[in-house]
């Protein structure tokens, strides 16, 4: 099983990968996708972009956030976002607390 350094959100290590509020599913990835990451190629700015880490920084183990942008066969263009992490313990964490987060404000 994978070892973790000691620290409050960590549980201690002689018991298993899942902690009270969050179970880690045994596929789960240090790598998470973001949902609902739009891209209007007329209206995007990199500001709005760049506000992205700030909603992951405050998780620990938060490396970096990875954006590539696709074109579909009939011309639209959309971003896939993923976010991440040192292990599976810190992306589940920010999973749980984020999730249904809204990243488009309109």
């Amino acid at each position: 099983p994978p070892t973790y350094p000691q620290h409050p959100i960590y549980p201690p290590a002689t018991q298993n990968t899942s902690i009270a509020m969050f179970h880690i599913p045994q596929d789960a990835t240090n790598s998470l996708y973001v949902d609902g990451v739009s891209i209007d190629a007329h209206s995007v700015k990199s500001a709005d972009l760049a506000s992205y880490p700030d909603i992951f920084r405050p998780y620990p183990g938060f490396q970096c956030i990875r954006l590539i942008k696709k074109t579909t066969m009939s011309g639209r263009e959309y971003l896939l976002c993923f976010v991440d992490f040192e292990n599976v313990l810190q992306s589940t964490i920010a999973l749980n607390t984020l999730q249904g987060y809204r990243f488009d404000k309109h």
